[in-house]
């Protein structure tokens, strides 16, 4: 290594630390307002299986979910229930996922899942007999992810995420 290269490395990772300091100081000051509320988006490229995170927890369902997955089911006394102002829901988490169950059960985090961007209300039966308007490269992942970013199916319109039209809606329309 020479000196260069030890100095810009020692100068960005001095950056580094000063900004994670300063990120670090706002959440805890975020932490501190009972009034904030956040939105969390979670993009797992492809590294994440979802229905071995939230699960059924019925018997019924539960028995599908097994069904369709023998090898990867978690065992359903392994599972942490959820409950809805103190009811079951009828799902549970990953037992690896004690501190989400906590949240949820308090009533500070929410699941929204099993969502993409269909054009309309899709069934089956619409899809098999050719009659659905589905969206462009439906089973390719990369272009899902793509459309799941944008929320816009119209290939000629305007590049933008959904998360960024949504604060611009919260500006003053002289602002926008």
């Amino acid at each position: 290594m020479n000196r260069r290269h030890f100095i810009k490395s020692a100068l960005l990772t001095s950056a580094a630390m000063l900004a994670s300091k300063n990120l670090l100081a706002f959440g805890s000051d975020l932490t501190n307002n009972p009034e904030f509320k956040g939105l969390i988006r979670l993009n797992l490229n492809g590294g994440h299986d979802s229905l071995n995170m939230l699960v059924p927890y019925e018997d019924g369902p539960y028995a599908d979910y097994k069904n369709i997955r023998p090898l990867l089911a978690i065992p359903k006394e392994k599972l942490i229930p959820l409950n809805i102002n103190g009811y079951p829901s009828g799902y549970a988490l990953h037992p690896k996922l004690p501190k989400l169950a906590e949240l949820f059960n308090s009533g500070e985090l929410a699941f929204i899942s099993n969502v993409g961007p269909l054009v309309e209300p899709t069934t089956k039966e619409s899809i098999e007999i050719k009659q659905a308007n589905l969206p462009p490269h439906l089973l390719s992942h990369n272009s899902q992810t793509e459309l799941w970013s944008s929320c816009i199916t119209d290939r000629s319109a305007p590049k933008t995420g959904w998360a960024g039209r949504l604060a611009d809606s919260y500006l003053p329309k002289d602002q926008q």
